[in-house]
């Protein structure tokens, strides 16, 4: 599942490398200084749940509520990532891989989530196709 392993990948990379998710947190956060306290502990926390989250998709009995989880988060991540431009604020990257993957430019951050995202939303609506069918023919 390419989905899963994308997201493990960006678990592993945030805890190994935290600090380019450490300060697109900060920035998300408004740079406030009880904020920044926390930054490490959300990428921390962000970074375990995508992978345990990539392990539980493999799980048949979560698997439909798992892929519901991704596909939440990968819309707040691109809306918060959206939401930099419209504060006029400037981030060289999202840190999305943490600092072990360059992810490239904002534009391009967009760009890759709108593809993952209609990858889940595709895997979501072919699982329920499937599910209907094997139900009609019981």
């Amino acid at each position: 599942m390419t989905v899963a392993i994308i997201f493990f990948i960006s678990g592993i990379s945030k805890i190994l490398s935290p600090e380019g998710a450490e300060n697109y947190i900060k920035l998300l956060l408004d740079q406030t200084v009880y904020h920044s306290v926390y930054a490490k502990i959300v990428v921390y926390c962000i970074g375990f749940s995508e992978m345990m989250l990539s392990i539980i998709i493999f799980n048949k009995n979560y698997f439909k509520i798992t892929i519901g989880v991704f596909i939440t988060l990968i819309i707040m991540f691109t809306l918060s990532i959206l939401s930099f431009p419209l504060r006029s604020l400037s981030i060289p990257h999202c840190g999305c891989f943490g600092e072990l993957i360059p992810s490239g430019s904002i534009e391009f951050t967009i760009i890759r989530n709108i593809i993952i995202l209609s990858l889940l939303i595709s895997l979501r609506y072919f699982t329920i196709l499937n599910e209907k069918a094997v139900k009609s023919f019981r």
